[in-house]
């Protein structure tokens, strides 16, 4: 992903590398963030699919 035009002119200022790597860190973390939600959402909706299959199935 490219840098923001604000971004990139802060990371050539001098003494500004500290704001660039927190904002770098920052976005990394987040689309970690969406990753692990979006995982989260798909067991979910495994563990009702599949919860859903036994209750029908299964006959005690």
């Amino acid at each position: 992903m490219p840098l923001s035009q604000p971004l990139a002119r802060a990371c050539e200022q001098p003494l500004h590398w500290l704001v660039c790597l927190v904002q770098l860190h920052l976005r990394i973390c987040a689309r970690v963030h969406h990753s692990l939600l979006a995982a989260a959402a798909v067991l979910l909706a495994w563990f009702y699919v599949t919860w859903h299959i036994a209750g029908v199935t299964l006959n005690y």
